[in-house]
């Protein structure tokens, strides 16, 4: 993921609560002409820090 798509993530998920939304979703690619296992280091590097952001901009909301 590059770094703008990574920032766009991050922005949809700290401004989500101004729309009334609960929940963001999207697609999470994947490493190109690459097994699928391939691509799991990064997604769990990646969408780990993005679901840690999503559960603490609920806390500070609450």
């Amino acid at each position: 993921m590059d770094r703008q798509t990574l920032q766009g993530w991050k922005d949809c998920i700290d401004n989500a609560h101004h729309f009334g939304a609960t929940t963001v979703a999207g697609f999470t690619g994947r490493v190109r002409n690459k097994p699928l296992t391939d691509s799991l280091p990064r997604y769990k590097e990646v969408w780990s820090e993005l679901a840690k952001r999503c559960r603490q901009g609920r806390q500070d909301r609450v």
